[in-house]
């Protein structure tokens, strides 16, 4: 046919499914008729692409006619979430659905898109599959219960793929234990809704997503069998391992149970449980010396909308496609330092989701509990690390120095090491601003603010009080000036505070619009130089608009 196609027209655009070149290269008949056509794939798209993306989608809204820094802020907001549901592994970064998510989100643009719990977007995605496949919305909750147990039934087995006779048993007692169920009309619905695809003779489902959406919903319904609370029990203390952090992230968005928020709780206390929380209150005294050399930070001017493009350049080069989660559990009992990190930020990244989306159904006093061991998980990682350098002052320094003579480009020995110091040092307030701001990200929502308020009145260390301030920089909001000051006075006692304040505010500058009586109440308060922030500043009255 597509030959014959081929002679009639001068030009053809036609969609195939992803097995077709395998098919092709099975049939020498077809090959030989289509070896002339050229052949295009729809690529993935990497962070430049999909914010380049994210913007046009939005200024197609022509009629609100935003001003720069509403538009930067409602961007900003769209890129976070779509970054956080397609940096998962778990859904393809393709450009269809990078334009459902967005849809999905001006369908509901009422409210804020940081607030919305990621699962609301993957069910999204479900139902818009099975309603384009001619499902009526009365039907949607059996399809779900349904695929759930399917879902279930890969768990059991410990499968990526049943063939047709396992699942054919499976209907079979499906159809016994709940409603009877067509086998054959069902997997074509299936196939057809993109839920299971056809793989070498066996069945699986067509992506991480929605396969650990319906195993999240099976066990959401079993929680009190006592096998499901120990499989739970078992995965959160191994959330470093892909599967698991997946099962608990999914499981995580069907039920705030407390028995799952005790679990993802203890597993977070046994990290870096020997270490104390850093205080900022005279606690990180014994690396000062690996700062107090360093110079002013150096603010270039560069605009936001520059800076985000740059950024995501250089994080589509940084990319490998890999999201940290190990496939395998570590033999010893003491975990390794990698897959420490790798669960903390997981955890907090669980815990956010649950505060966020469930916090209508979590009682203050609980609340508070959570953002305190949120907060807390972060602050003894850095507590581990100041004292891993209080305990080696130089050894980070020598090896970084030793490192610099063996390339041979710094032949003298003095300005090799001070180098290798200013390395160090930014190794330092690097660190200390990925922990701090990792925890902020964490509770970043309008609907946990006072909670927030609450945890740090309660708490009243500085540490605490700035992980506050990053939430309140880390958003296009006007800057809370006075909280600004008062912690400035107050982190003198501490470099490294008084450094990660100035660190929280250049982000800002760089990330989103600031006004000018701000520039200048900065320059006045904090000796921000007021000749390079000027150098951030556009119109106010200027309107931006993609074409």
């Amino acid at each position: 046919m597509l030959c014959a196609l081929k002679k009639r027209f001068g030009y053809l655009v036609i969609t195939v499914k992803e097995m077709f070149e395998i098919r092709e290269l099975l049939d020498e008949d077809m090959s030989k008729g289509l070896i002339s056509l050229e052949h295009y794939q729809v690529q993935p798209f990497g962070y430049t692409r999909r914010s380049q993306l994210i913007e046009r989608w939005f200024s197609l809204d022509r009629d609100s006619m935003l001003d720069e820094g509403n538009f930067i802020a409602k961007c900003d907001q769209a890129e976070r979430m779509v970054d956080a549901i397609m940096t998962k592994t778990v859904i393809p970064k393709l450009p269809l659905y990078l334009l459902t998510l967005l849809q999905s989100m001006e369908a509901g643009r009422s409210g804020d898109f940081k607030d919305s719990a990621l699962g609301y977007y993957y069910q999204y995605l479900l139902t818009q599959a099975f309603q384009d496949s001619g499902v009526k919305a009365n039907q949607l909750t059996e399809l779900f219960q349904y695929t759930a147990h399917l879902a279930a039934e890969f768990h059991f087995q410990q499968k990526r793929e049943l063939s047709e006779a396992e699942l054919r048993d499976f209907n079979t007692r499906f159809s016994k234990k709940w409603h009877t169920v067509d086998f054959v009309p069902r997997i074509k619905l299936l196939i057809h809704a993109r839920i299971l695809w056809y793989v070498g003779g066996d069945y699986a489902f067509r992506y991480p997503y929605i396969y650990y959406f319906l195993k999240g919903q099976y066990l959401s319904e079993k929680l009190n069998e006592a096998d499901v609370r120990e499989y739970i029990d078992h995965c959160c203390k191994h959330l470093y391992v892909r599967d698991y952090a997946n099962t608990i992230l999914f499981l995580a968005h069907h039920t705030n149970d407390e028995f799952l928020l005790n679990k993802i709780i203890e597993a977070l206390r046994c990290l870096f449980r020997n270490s104390s929380p850093v205080a900022f209150n005279g606690d990180t005294g014994g690396i000062r010396s690996l700062i107090d050399d360093t110079p002013d930070l150096i603010y270039s001017g560069e605009s936001p909308a520059k800076h985000r493009k740059r950024r995501s350049e250089i994080k589509d080069e940084l990319d490998d496609g890999h999201d940290g989660l190990s496939e395998l559990e570590e033999e010893s009992k003491e975990l390794s330092l990698v897959a420490q990190i790798t669960m903390l930020f997981k955890t907090i990244e669980i815990l956010g989701q649950v505060l966020k989306n469930k916090y209508a159904k979590i009682q203050r006093p609980q609340k508070g509990a959570l953002l305190e061991e949120l907060f807390n998980g972060p602050l003894r990682a850095l507590g581990d690390f100041y004292r891993f350098l209080e305990k080696n002052p130089d050894a980070l320094v020598a090896k970084i120095e030793t490192e610099i003579e063996r390339n041979g480009e710094v032949k003298n020995e003095k300005t090799r090491k001070n180098i290798a110091r200013k390395i160090v040092s930014g190794i330092v307030q690097i660190m200390t601003f990925a922990f701090v701001m990792k925890a902020a990200q964490g509770a970043n929502s309008d609907n946990l603010l006072e909670d927030v308020r609450d945890t740090i009145t309660r708490n009243g260390t500085l540490a605490f009080k700035l992980i506050d301030l990053c939430i309140n920089l880390d958003s296009p909001k006007a800057l809370p000036r006075n909280k600004i000051y008062q912690l400035y006075k107050e982190s003198q006692k501490d470099l490294i505070a008084e450094r990660l304040i100035k660190i929280m505010i250049l982000n800002r500058l760089y990330m989103f619009k600031t006004n000018e009586q701000d520039m200048q109440w900065l320059s006045a308060k904090l000796n921000f130089d007021i000749k390079k922030q000027h150098a951030i500043t556009y119109k106010a009255n200027g309107r931006r608009l993609i074409k």
